[in-house]
Formats: structure tokens, C-alpha cells, sequence
């Protein structure tokens, strides 16, 4: 018998709540991922990625080269060794609703991954550049390695500050190019103080 981080005893020894337990099988991986051959992942079904699959629809395979960009920097590096559907699950989700023209950071730490786009305004009104400082600090003692995509590629970062100015950059020349609505939209959330 096996305990789960939490102590509940796992029957078929894979995850609980996210948390691969190291015995697990590997998390699911994107072999190929192009519109006519999608190799789907190694893992049952309702363990995959996306709202729609969780709902009953199929996983959506379209071209998504940000999201085969953290997938590569993430298995050069390791990580995440626990918490890995924070990557194959939640950040997959989330790119493949998000244009890959899209800036945003992208946090990979040892224990799970943060993803927080250019359009992204928090509830209180912090967006990914103030997220791109904050995050790693909040997770201080462990190593985070923090990068940018600036819609082509993804570029990694020495500092938080370096990201987070990288990041200002991006998200400006970005919201330049939307349509004025989308900028009112974006400056009326920053605003917002829920």
C-alpha cells in the first residue's frame, strides 16, 4: 500500500489530486503533435488534459508550437518531478485556448510550473509582469527557472526582474497591436479591485 503526500492510500498507486507520487507511469507526453497525426498521451482517458475531455469531448489536437516549446525546455530540464500536471494538464489547457502570438511567462520549478499570459489580470488587478517577480519569491527556497515567449520563442531568464522587464515589453507591444476595446478591456481590469 502506498500513501499519498496527504496519507490517503492510493489503490492503483498513480496520483491524487495532481500529485504524481513518483511511482506513477510517466505523465502523459505529446509524441508528435500536428493536425493529422496527434499521438495521444499514455494515460486513461479523464487523466488528460483540457475541459473538454473532462466534459466528455475529445482532446483537441491543433498546432501549438508554445506549447511544444515548454514541453522541450521542460524535459531538457527534468522538471517538474511532482505536480507535472501543472504542465501536461493546466498549461496545455491553457495554450491551446491562448494564439501562440500571445506573450507570457512561464515558471518551471522542481514541483510544478506557472503560466500567466499577456491578456492575464489577476482579481485584484496584477498581471504577468508583476506575477513574473512575485511567483518566485513566493516559492523562494526552491530554484525556479523563469522564461518569456514572446510569440516565436521561448527565452529563458537569469533574474525575476529580468523577466519581469522583458515581460512589460512584450505585453506592451502586444496590447498595441489589439484592437482599442481589447486595451480599454485590459486597463479597466488592471484597475479593478475586487
Amino acid at each position: 500500500m502506498r500513501l499519498s503526500h496527504a496519507g490517503e492510500c492510493l489503490a492503483d498507486g498513480r496520483s491524487y489530486h495532481g500529485r504524481c507520487l513518483g511511482e506513477c507511469p510517466d505523465a502523459p507526453r505529446i509524441i508528435t503533435h500536428e493536425p493529422n497525426n496527434c499521438t495521444t498521451p499514455r494515460c486513461s482517458r479523464d487523466e488528460w488534459s483540457g475541459e473538454n475531455v473532462y466534459s466528455g469531448g475529445a482532446a483537441q489536437c491543433t498546432p501549438t508550437p508554445h506549447w511544444e516549446a515548454i514541453v522541450k525546455e521542460a524535459e531538457r530540464v527534468g522538471w517538474p518531478r511532482d505536480y507535472r500536471r501543472d504542465l501536461y494538464v493546466h498549461d496545455r489547457a491553457h495554450l491551446g485556448q491562448l494564439d501562440p502570438s500571445e506573450p507570457f511567462v512561464w515558471i518551471l520549478r522542481e514541483n510544478g510550473t506557472h503560466l500567466f499570459s499577456a491578456s492575464y489580470v489577476d482579481g485584484v488587478g496584477q498581471d504577468a509582469v508583476h506575477f513574473a517577480t512575485s511567483t518566485p519569491q513566493i516559492f523562494a527556497p526552491y530554484v525556479c527557472r523563469i522564461y518569456t515567449w514572446d510569440g516565436l520563442r521561448l527565452r529563458e531568464h537569469k533574474t525575476p526582474e529580468h523577466a519581469a522587464e522583458a515581460m512589460r515589453e512584450l505585453q506592451t507591444r502586444w496590447l498595441a497591436a489589439q484592437p482599442e476595446w481589447a486595451r480599454r478591456d485590459f486597463q479597466k481590469r488592471k484597475r479593478a479591485r475586487y
